[in-house]
């Protein structure tokens, strides 16, 4: 039966993912039918675009369950993510992410068409885009720049695999005997449980200075399960709490594909068993908390994936954002955490912020405004690491206007639908 199961699963992810796709088929029957050099290659890349949104939010639907969120935040894979580790991710300050993927798309249609049509024009025309593309990237590293900057203390704490026994003697990289104006600990950390509470006051509350605060993720105080996110002060006190939004299926809710299956193969237990202890409630929407001193974007865990909750928090003034994230079950994927380093960056980037990232089960990491690193991921270990960082205020064109290049590709592909449906009326 487990067999069965897996089978089934992994065939209606694959149809799920692959199938939104088949959309591009049009653009690539274009270069046929049309010997225009630009027209294929816009309309390919529009489709392969809208393409992406689509399998993005088909996912959303096949895995949609109580505590579910359809929306637009499945996007490992895109295009858009894997120019992040390019010069050309600093486009995604004008364009986001889409634009990126139609950027990535046009690029390669150029080459190919270089290669099919073999011009000299077209020669000259390829290295002309590919310096614009350079001027452009040149201008969105320095776009918006910072209008208000504050630099301040903060620490992060990484946890191994599991759950650790505190200590006081907890090892602090780049130690500094600054007080901090921020600390964030990772989901679950448990650093403010009853029997960790000399080690909270030790290496969190007793290391803030006046002003600070802390970032921490538990399992809230309601009898439900919500991920809950507290902002404290010094003296451990809450000033903020914000349950989690977006949740991960079957991590912590399952959709109604698996309880449907489930119940009706007689394998009820396997839900009660859920129910009891990894299911999560949904929450509210993240909310920007402003100290005295900054303004702050607190998303735990699973919000890394929503661009759409990064841009949202930093249109609401967040100076700098973070993300409290409990990654045991991928604590052996490199390539989960390669994509969840390109979303981060996504976010640092196109957003022009500061990023920091508490994890439990990963090295944690931070990054500053351009999504350069102040420090890296590195080697496992229960540690806090202590840095500088910089906030900025300024909003970049994505953070104001979104997905343009999404919106436009729609546009010109129902534009080239009507038209196509008009000329054929004409033709009768």
């Amino acid at each position: 039966m487990a067999v069965v199961a897996s089978l089934i699963s992994w065939t209606s992810m694959t149809l799920v993912l692959s199938l939104p796709m088949m959309m591009i088929i049009p653009g690539l029957m274009s270069f046929k039918s049309h010997k225009a050099y630009l027209y294929p290659g816009v309309l390919l890349a529009s489709l392969w675009v809208i393409g992406e949104f689509s399998r993005s939010i088909f996912f959303s639907v096949f895995l949609y369950g109580t505590e579910g969120t359809i929306g637009d935040y499945w996007n490992f894979g895109s295009f858009g993510l894997g120019l992040m580790e390019t010069p050309l991710g600093y486009l995604s300050r004008f364009i986001g992410m889409y634009g990126l993927s139609f950027v990535a798309v046009m690029l390669a249609v150029s080459f190919y068409q270089l290669y099919r049509l073999r011009n000299a024009r077209l020669l000259l025309i390829n290295i002309g885009v590919l310096g614009g593309l350079v001027i452009l990237c040149f201008i969105a590293y320095q776009h918006p720049g910072k209008q208000k900057s504050t630099q301040l203390q903060a620490s992060v704490l990484q946890s191994e695999y599991g759950y650790p026994d505190y200590q006081n003697n907890l090892p602090i990289q780049d130690y500094s005997e600054d007080k901090k104006d921020l600390i964030v600990l990772p989901e679950y950390s448990l650093v403010f449980e009853e029997d960790n509470i000399l080690f909270a006051n030790a290496l969190v509350n007793d290391r803030l200075n006046k002003t600070g605060i802390s970032v921490d993720v538990d399992e809230g105080t309601k009898e439900k399960w919500y991920g809950t996110l507290g902002i404290k002060d010094r003296q451990g006190a809450l000033l903020n709490s914000q349950t989690k939004e977006l949740l991960i299926p079957t991590g912590e809710y399952l959709p109604f594909i698996l309880t449907t299956f489930y119940t009706y193969t007689g394998q009820s237990e396997i839900l009660d068993t859920f129910n009891k202890n990894r299911q999560v409630y949904k929450g509210e929407s993240p909310q920007v908390f402003r100290s005295d001193k900054f303004i702050i974007g607190p998303v735990a865990c699973s919000g890394i994936l929503g661009r759409n909750i990064y841009r949202g928090i930093t249109n609401q003034g967040a100076e700098v954002l973070t993300n409290s994230a409990s990654l045991v079950d991928f604590n052996f994927s490199k390539s989960y955490l390669r994509q969840s380093l390109q979303m981060a960056r996504f976010h640092s980037i196109a957003n022009s912020r500061p990023f920091i990232q508490a994890s439990l089960g990963a090295p944690a990491f931070a990054m500053d405004h351009q999504g350069s690193y102040i420090f890296e991921p590195d080697r496992m270990g229960t540690k806090f690491i202590d840095f500088t960082f910089s906030t900025n205020n300024s909003k970049t064109l994505y953070t104001k206007l979104g997905e343009t290049v999404l919106y436009t590709s729609l546009l010109f592909v129902v534009v080239v639908v009507l038209r196509k449906l008009i000329n054929k009326q004409l033709q009768k």
